[in-house]
């Protein structure tokens, strides 16, 4: 399996894909993509190894935390926590960014009870691991599922009330998004009339479109078609005075036009 690997003088550490396996209740075999860090050190007659294993989320959350540090300095911790013979062990996963006087710099350093690798890195290796991290994220967050006969397991089936809207159904429902159509923008007045045909009508019926003016259908409509079947449909749509505080500035009513 590919992995990186970014070394300092005495130290590195490794990021590579990884897998965990899980047994369901039922005896099915559950496997989730994971990431590994491995911290070790090396030379001086003494070589240490530690992993860190990651969820897909605690990746993306760790790129988030390695940027942080970058931007406010200071140091952030990632735990985890495992028993062992009874006994509680913690892991500190830790990104630093460090200053000695005019000197300052960045570390990667992973502590287990006495165990501890320091990887000191540049700002731009830290960066690089931020953007692997993120990018393993996506990569490894898929799941595989077998069978408790060993077989893997079929796609889900999807029922047809499940399914998204057709391509059509959605041209339509985009224009249900508009809270309230637009009021008439010509200047007419009393008595007057536009002819037009419709071009679309609002899922609610409370509107409809001619040209590239909607119409708003309320109360005070006087309808004279049926926008159930109105697309297509030549009306011409009169205005009179409007009683009450709507989108129109002028009452409707709409008939087929002769």
């Amino acid at each position: 399996m590919k992995g990186t690997t970014i070394y300092a003088k005495n130290s590195g550490v490794e990021i590579k894909a990884a897998t965990a396996v899980k047994t369901e209740d039922n005896g099915a075999v559950r496997k989730e993509g994971r990431i590994q860090m491995r911290f070790f050190t090396f030379g001086n007659g003494t070589a240490k190894s530690l992993r860190f294993i990651l969820t897909v989320f605690e990746a993306l959350g760790l790129y988030l935390t390695i940027y942080g540090v970058v931007k406010n300095g200071g140091n952030k911790s990632l735990i985890h926590k495992f028993k062992k013979d009874g006994n509680e062990v913690k892991t500190y996963l830790t990104v630093e960014k460090w200053q000695n006087g005019d000197k300052s710099g960045y570390a990667l350093v992973l502590s287990r009870g006495d165990d501890k690798v320091n990887v000191p890195v540049s700002e731009s290796d830290l960066l690089y691991i931020a953007e692997l991290l993120k990018a393993l994220s996506v990569v490894q967050s898929w799941s595989s599922y077998k069978n408790v006969d060993g077989t893997e397991a079929g796609e889900d089936t999807i029922s047809a009330d499940e399914l998204p809207a057709s391509h059509s159904e959605l041209a339509e429902a985009a224009t249900d998004t508009e809270s309230a159509p637009s009021p008439m923008e010509k200047s007419i007045g009393s008595g007057d009339s536009i002819t037009g045909k419709i071009k679309s009508v609002r899922k609610d019926r409370k509107g409809f479109c001619i040209g590239d003016t909607w119409y708003k259908v309320d109360d005070n409509t006087e309808l004279g078609i049926d926008l159930n079947d109105a697309r297509g449909t030549e009306v011409a749509v009169y205005y009179a005075p409007s009683n009450g505080d709507n989108a129109n500035p002028m009452a409707l009513r709409v008939v087929a036009a002769a």
